[in-house]
């Protein structure tokens, strides 16, 4: 079935809706005329044609189209229509690996009559309906067999009878030029023997009068015979048709009570499946991962595919592991992962690829020692030797990282609310250069902001998290290391800096998560200002780093968060922004501060929080941090 349609190379318009059913596949084949405005649309020999398209659940799909003149040929797959909805897609044509133009225009796929949750009725298992048939079939087998090796009737005039082995034995005879002429007798003669007879007796040991023994004669006399075989067939291993009857009635018998089970099992099974390929679809979206078997390590995943500069797909089919130990990577620095038109992989400090090239990933490096160290968490373990897992991977779906932060218990202190595990930090012994496992990106999987540079993934959340406190104002702001921090600073106008830049500030639930690790009632070494962010240690001389890699979330500035917890009593409306220009407060809100500032000693920490200051205060030992959205699919 083919459908045809016209479509529009030149933007604007409305796109065009076409309609299919959920789970069309192959049979349905969509032909496109694009046009030029008025003119037809000529596609240069050459060139590649796509359609590209995203489904409402967010996973999106691509395929090659053929194409002849101005005429684009699409074969639905069922990618296509797997999910109902409308589906935004676009016909995109390179020539030369250079974009020339696209067409977009909406799949409308209608929800398919079968539901995920429908039980299948017994009429959708053919091979129930064909039991009797089969046993048809194999009554019909069992007297042909009979047929060949004895004949269709009593066996007492076979020679007449063509439909059994004896015949074709006579046939093979005369064939051969007169080898062994087969002939029935009653007994074995006596007298006149033949040496070139095979002679076919009544066998003495079976019942059946059509069953013979099989003789030749090797020197014509009554000592030369020799038994060489039977006519007997072994029917043991085949059912009588009463055997037959009563094996099919106990099957109807169970299939009845066992038929609404089987089926809920099969959409069970298929439920699952599904369950799993969505799980797994959400991991290769991540393609580009830590090699956590060198720190200096990636590993692109089997199944990742990306277009290069000349157009053509890159296609991985097994894990390819990138060593980056020989390159010399600066400390606290965001690197991009290039791939060139042959598969080689390079890695830069400078965004902008080669004429060949195409940018496929990125990674921020560790900006300092973190020394061999360990963190704490809260837990209801009483003893140490269990496992503590950090951050929420599963071990079936990410086992790399499952591993990593899946920690051994070396100490319990036990307390009145909650007991506090003791555990090696997932970053000890990491050193300056190595790569953060939580700031790989790629094209499918990477943070949805204007600048990404040092941000980290905290699995939790599922947000990308800075790695640094906030720098820079405005659409300076940024997340970069041994850069001056930003206090002073009212926390709606930290707010605006994040939102200009695809931020927010963190919850208190984001924070708590993104500081697990951290150190724990310290402050900085010195317990001052040390004005530039990254690399800091707290008064003991630990690392001030959390699990995922974020530096100075607790013991150096106090950052707003973007919660609004309480108000002040307050008789009038007031400007509490300096200005009022974007309207003006009654019963000033306040807002949360998290983390602990460079004097507060063991007051700081991931659970520290201060709520008597008005969003409007400005201090110096305040700052803030961001995080964003994570985007999968490209």
């Amino acid at each position: 079935m083919t459908y045809t349609f016209d479509l529009d190379m030149t933007p604007g318009g409305v796109p065009q809706m076409i309609r299919l059913s959920r789970y069309d596949k192959n049979t349905p084949t969509l032909k496109f005329n694009l046009w030029d405005g008025p003119t037809a649309y000529t596609i240069e020999a050459g060139s590649t044609v796509f359609i590209n398209g995203t489904k409402p659940d967010n996973t999106s799909f691509e395929y090659y189209c053929e194409y002849s003149g101005s005429e684009v040929t699409v074969n639905v797959t069922e990618q296509m229509t797997a999910v109902a909805g409308r589906t935004t897609c676009e016909i995109v044509v390179y020539t030369n690996g250079e974009r020339k133009g696209s067409a977009n225009f909406y799949l409308d796929v209608e929800p398919s009559a079968l539901s995920d949750e429908t039980v299948i009725s017994e009429t959708d298992i053919p091979i129930i309906q064909r039991i009797p048939e089969i046993v048809a079939e194999v009554e019909a087998a069992k007297y042909l067999a009979q047929q060949w090796a004895v004949g269709s009737g009593s066996g007492q005039d076979i020679p007449s009878d063509t439909n059994n082995a004896y015949y074709w034995a006579m046939q093979a005879a005369s064939y051969a030029g007169g080898g062994l002429k087969p002939e029935i007798v009653q007994s074995l003669p006596t007298t006149d023997i033949s040496t070139s007879t095979l002679y076919f007796v009544p066998s003495q040991s079976h019942t059946s009068s059509n069953i013979y023994d099989e003789y030749i004669n090797t020197d014509g006399t009554s000592q030369g015979w020799e038994l060489i075989g039977t006519t007997a067939i072994d029917m043991s291993e085949y059912y009588t048709s009463t055997e037959v009857d009563t094996l099919l009635a106990d099957k109807q018998d169970k299939t009845d009570n066992n038929l609404e089970t089987t089926s809920k099992q099969i959409v069970g099974a298929i439920n699952e499946v599904n369950g799993k390929i969505a799980a797994n679809n959400i991991t290769i979206n991540r393609w580009l991962r830590p090699d956590f078997t060198n720190k200096k390590g990636l590993i692109i995943k089997a199944g990742a595919k990306f277009k290069l500069q000349n157009g053509n797909m890159k296609v991985y089919a097994a894990d390819t592991t990138v060593d980056l130990s020989e390159e010399t990577l600066t400390a606290g620095k965001d690197y991009f992962v290039f791939c060139d038109n042959d598969g080689t992989i390079s890695v830069s400090q400078s965004a902008t690829p080669e004429a060949t090239q195409v940018k496929i990933g990125r990674f921020h490096t560790l900006c300092a020692n973190v020394g061999t160290i360990n963190m704490i968490a809260p837990t209801n373990q009483t003893a140490s030797g269990g496992d503590y897992l950090v951050k929420p991977y599963s071990e079936e779906e990410d086992p790399d990282f499952y591993a990593f932060y899946n920690k051994t218990v070396s100490a319990v202190s036990t307390g009145a609310y909650y007991n506090v595990a003791t555990m090696p930090h997932p970053l000890s012994g990491y050193e300056a250069g190595d790569i953060l496992p939580e700031s790989i990106f790629c094209l499918d999987f990477h943070p949805e902001t204007m600048f990404e540079d040092a941000m980290v993934y905290d699995k939790a959340t599922d947000k990308a998290i800075d790695v640094y406190l906030q720098s820079g104002t405005g659409l300076a702001t940024r997340s970069a290391y041994g850069a001056v921090h930003t206090v002073s600073r009212q926390q709606p106008n930290h707010l605006s800096d994040m939102l200009i830049v695809g931020k927010e500030l963190l919850t208190d639930t984001e924070f708590t998560s993104a500081s697990m690790g951290s150190n724990q009632a310290t402050n900085i070494y010195g317990s001052a200002d040390a004005s530039t962010v990254g690399g800091h240690s707290d008064t003991a001389g630990r690392r001030m780093i959390s699990a995922i890699g974020c530096e100075e979330m607790c013991g150096y500035l106090w950052q707003w968060l973007k919660d609004l917890v309480t108000v002040s009593s307050a008789t009038a409306w007031a400007n509490t922004d300096g200005q009022g220009s974007f309207g003006q407060e009654y019963w000033t809100p306040h807002a949360l501060l998290a983390g602990g500032v460079w004097a507060d000693g063991a007051n700081c920490g991931s659970r520290s929080r201060h709520s008597a200051s008005v969003r409007s205060l400005v201090h110096a030992d305040i700052g803030g941090r961001g995080s964003s959205r994570v985007r999968r699919g490209a």
